[in-house]
């Protein structure tokens, strides 16, 4: 697909549409910039970071705790872009029904 047809078909989206994808992955580039951050990385907790200064003062992370889910959500993008994607399904059905 060339970048003007790209271009033309985003001009054609309801404007409802755009809304909600711009919130949604909005959403999504805040949480990624917060995690890297305070250093919860693809790669793990990034040194002499936060991330790294609480894992060192917990010791061994207990599985559960909220440092792990930090550190999971870290790794894991899958998480954060179904979080952005499921903010973006609810604005456009609040926006419907409204």
């Amino acid at each position: 697909m060339q970048k003007d047809s790209l271009f033309l078909v985003i001009q054609k989206l309801p404007r409802k549409i755009l809304k909600g994808l711009i919130l949604g992955g909005g959403f999504c580039l805040f949480v990624l910039i917060l995690f890297n951050y305070l250093g919860f990385t693809s790669d793990g907790p990034r040194s002499k970071s936060y991330a790294s200064k609480l894992q060192s003062s917990y010791g061994d992370v207990p599985g559960g705790s909220i440092f792990a889910l930090l550190q999971s959500l870290g790794q894991n993008i899958k998480p954060i872009l179904k979080i952005g994607c499921a903010i973006c399904v609810a604005y456009l059905i609040r926006k419907r029904f409204k």
